[in-house]
C-alpha cells in the first residue's frame, strides 16, 4: 500500500488540486485509489492506533493508495502551519514528517508531495495574510536570500528516510499541471481534469476561449507539444496582472531581488541532485 501526502506550500494551487482529484474520485476509484475524507481522514491528531486500524481497513477493502491533501483536514500538519521561524523556511518540516510517517506502518510505501515557492513572492504573499515573522524579514533582502528550499527538502528526508519526496515549483505549474495531478493520484489519464481551470486566472476570456478550441481541434502530442502551446498561449493572450507580481517592498531592489532568485534556481539544481527525491520540471 501507499500513502500520498500533499503538504501544500501555501498559495502553490493545493486547493485547485485536491478539486481536480476530487472530480476524478471516480476514476481513481476504479484504479483503488483513494482520496482521505475531511470527515474521516488520517489525521496526526489521531493515534497511531487508530490510524493503523484505518489503513488496515482500507487494504482490506482493495485500496492500493491513499491520498491525504492538506486541503482535506484541517488537522493534518501540512506547510501552512507555520511558514517561516528562526530564519528557516518551514521549521517544523522535519517533526511533522517524522509524525506523518509514524502513521503509516513500517510495510506502507510513503510519499510526500511539495509545491515550492521562490522567496521573493512567497513572502509578500505570506505579508499580504498578516505573517509577523514574513514582515520582519522582509526587510531584510540578504537574509531572504538565504531562505533555502533544499534545506526544507533535505530536514524532510532526515526525518522520514524511507519517504520519497516528490517536488515541483509553483511557477512551473501551467505547464506541468497535468504530470503534477497524475504523479500525485498514481494514475496516468487524470492529468487534463482541472487543467483549463488552472490557467483561467492566467489568460484572457478570449484566449482561454481560443485555447480550448484549439487544443479540442489540434490535440498536443506529447506533453513537449502541450507545453508549447501553453507558453505561446500566455504570451498572446496573458493578463500581465495574474502573471507578473508586482515586487514593492521596503529595502528590496533589483539587485536583491535577482539575487533570491538565483539563490531559488541553485536550490532546484541541489534538490534535483538529491536521493529519493523527484523534481517535476517541464
Amino acid at each position: 500500500m501507499q500513502v500520498a501526502f500533499h503538504l501544500g506550500a501555501p498559495c502553490s494551487g493545493q486547493n485547485a488540486l485536491y478539486a481536480s482529484l476530487q472530480r476524478s474520485r471516480d476514476i481513481l476509484a476504479s484504479h483503488s485509489v483513494a482520496i482521505a475524507d475531511a470527515g474521516e481522514p488520517l489525521k496526526a491528531a489521531g493515534t497511531l492506533t487508530s490510524d493503523a486500524l484505518r489503513l488496515r481497513k482500507l487494504r482490506e477493502e482493495g485500496v492500493r493508495r491513499v491520498l491525504v491533501c492538506e486541503s482535506c483536514s484541517q488537522e493534518l500538519p501540512g506547510f501552512s502551519s507555520q511558514p517561516l521561524g528562526d530564519g528557516l523556511l518551514y521549521p517544523l518540516a522535519g517533526p511533522q514528517a517524522e509524525m506523518l510517517a509514524m502513521l503509516c506502518p513500517e510495510d506502507v510505501e510513503i510519499e510526500f508531495h511539495v509545491a515550492v515557492r521562490s522567496p521573493a513572492t512567497l513572502l509578500p504573499t505570506l505579508i499580504c495574510r498578516g505573517d509577523a515573522a514574513a514582515s520582519a524579514l522582509a526587510g531584510d533582502p540578504r537574509a531572504m536570500a538565504g531562505l533555502s528550499w533544499a534545506d526544507v527538502i533535505q530536514r524532510l528526508r532526515q526525518a522520514a528516510p524511507r519517504a520519497m519526496v516528490v517536488v515541483w515549483c509553483d511557477e512551473d505549474m501551467p505547464l506541468i499541471w497535468p504530470e503534477v495531478v497524475e504523479r500525485v493520484a498514481g494514475v496516468s489519464g487524470t492529468g487534463d481534469t482541472g487543467f483549463l481551470d488552472r490557467l483561467s486566472p492566467l489568460l484572457t476570456e478570449d484566449g482561454l476561449d481560443r485555447l480550448r478550441l484549439y487544443l479540442s481541434t489540434h490535440p498536443p502530442r506529447d506533453a513537449e507539444q502541450r507545453r508549447s502551446v501553453v507558453s505561446s498561449f500566455l504570451t498572446r493572450f496573458g493578463r500581465p496582472e495574474a502573471i507578473e507580481m508586482e515586487l514593492d517592498l521596503p529595502g528590496w531592489t533589483p539587485e536583491s531581488v535577482a539575487a533570491i532568485s538565483d539563490a531559488y534556481d541553485a536550490d532546484m539544481e541541489r534538490i534535483a541532485a538529491m536521493e529519493n527525491v523527484e523534481l517535476i520540471q517541464p
